[in-house]
């Protein structure tokens, strides 16, 4: 699993953004993308679309209220008879950054 939290990264409430995910081993499926809120609630979930063997990606718009998020990618990868989760985890904020005056 891996998480990354540098640079946190801030968007405008209403915009739409691709989140991208590659993988280092071919999944068993395309992965699920979901979006948490600070309470750790699922605030949307969708399967991701391959753009080619190893990339994916997922378009969200982001929230209207102000706050910090986690996006995650999750796939399951089968070895030998295993089932493997690969996930990764990307923390974000959204909050108005238009200037005012």
């Amino acid at each position: 699993m891996t998480t990354r939290f540098n640079p946190l990264e801030t968007y405008q409430p209403g915009n739409t953004v691709v989140f991208t995910w590659q993988a280092s081993v071919v999944p068993d499926a395309a992965p699920m993308f979901a979006v948490f809120d600070p309470s750790s609630t699922v605030v949307a979930s969708v399967t991701a679309t391959q753009s080619d063997t190893f990339h994916y990606y997922a378009l969200f718009t982001m929230p209207s209220t102000p706050s910090h998020f986690v996006a995650e990618f999750m796939a399951l990868k089968s070895v030998a008879g295993s089932a493997y989760q690969v996930v990764t985890r990307d923390a974000f904020r959204v909050r108005d950054t238009t200037p005012t005056g």
